[in-house]
């Protein structure tokens, strides 16, 4: 090791190449769930994590530190920091045979993932089936101040990136991040005054699983009939899931604690699912106060033919009517997706006496 400044270890090997690393873009455009939109965002965030795996499949280097590094003079670009030294930058070499896949992450470290995120584990590749990592869901959001919100809402999230089979000779490892989860949030449409919405509940949905995706999600360079790679859906996902329930508390109180046609709560990170397939039905529920009264209102399905699934990357929102000033409460849910108009024509009614 031989020390070239007080920032940089060199380690040069007579023929190879340095791995040099590109952030190309994320998978965004109006499909985008949730804070990283694009690689400016990813700029912002300033590190992300990278593996690097043989052709044969056994590991080059893991967990490696990729820094944007903005130097007093010469041009910003994302380095290698050693991991022991943090004020140190190192480098990579492309092996013997110039073939390696990639898989990168943000947050470097898994563990920041807030309690309203997907916690992700066990996130490798393997080179039979691409990458595999395990996710779930918090079983309760406690969001009922702004302040629990900003806290606890997802501000963290998870997104990754692979490039596969890439050799040097196609220049720059240049990674595509994309957002493996879907996104959900709630709107107050209308509700009697003085009313306190307790909690929101969704029943019957995956809250955990195991992933995999043999999917490049990197656009591809070819001149083939579909050149480049969709972003991944539920479909290029294998999910063994565990049924359960989400419960987001908020006791707010209308009109003090939330307005009308205002936002009650979210976005929530959730897991890509089919919300009616099966013996599965995702409902949702809500629990709320009304001249001194509690109710808990039926379990409503929430799955549409134009909404038949949460897709990774997209954000839904569900708008709730929980009252027309009259004795009785109509409790309404009408299902919007990011583009906005797609489920004019859905409502769905029930009253609750």
């Amino acid at each position: 090791m031989t020390l070239v400044s007080c920032f940089e270890i060199e380690n040069v090997p007579s023929v190879q190449q340095k791995i040099e690393v590109e952030v190309d873009d994320v998978q965004s455009t109006k499909n985008r769930a949730l804070l990283l939109d694009n690689k400016d965002d990813i700029i912002n965030q300033g590190e992300f994590a990278l593996n690097a795996y043989l052709k044969s499949g056994g590991e080059y280097f893991t967990n490696t530190w990729v820094y944007y590094f903005k130097p007093d003079d010469g041009a910003a670009r994302w380095r290698f920091r050693d991991q022991v030294n943090p004020n140190n930058l190192i480098n990579f070499y492309w092996p013997n045979d110039n073939k390696l896949n990639f898989l990168a992450y943000i947050p470097r470290e898994l563990s920041n993932l807030n309690e309203s995120a997907c916690s992700v584990t066990n996130l490798t590749y393997v080179a039979s089936s691409g990458v595999q990592f395990t996710a779930a869901m918090p079983a309760v959001i406690e969001d009922k101040t702004e302040a629990e919100r900003e806290a606890e809402n997802s501000k963290s999230e998870f997104v990754y990136a692979t490039r596969l089979d890439q050799g040097k000779n196609d220049g720059s490892v240049k990674l595509r991040f994309v957002h493996p989860f879907a996104a959900i949030k709630f709107r107050l449409q209308q509700s009697h005054r003085d009313l306190t919405i307790n909690y929101i509940s969704l029943h019957g949905l995956n809250t955990s699983g195991n992933f995999s995706s043999n999917e490049d999600t990197y656009a591809r360079y070819n001149n083939g009939a579909n050149p480049d790679q969709d972003y991944i859906t539920v479909d290029n996902w294998s999910l063994t899931g565990t049924p359960g329930d989400f419960k987001i508390n908020l006791s707010k109180n209308v009109p003090y604690d939330v307005n009308y046609q205002s936002q009650i709560g979210g976005p929530y990170v959730v897991i890509p699912q089919q919300l009616n397939s099966g013996s599965k039905d995702v409902k949702i529920s809500v629990n709320y106060t009304w001249n001194d009264a509690t109710v808990t209102s039926p379990q409503i399905s929430i799955s549409t033919s134009n909404v038949p699934s949460w897709l990774p990357g997209k954000i839904y929102t569900y708008i709730l009517d929980l009252g027309d000033n009259k004795e009785e409460i109509l409790f309404r849910v009408v299902v919007e997706e990011w583009d906005k108009g797609e489920d004019d024509d859905y409502e769905n009614n029930y009253d609750v006496k």
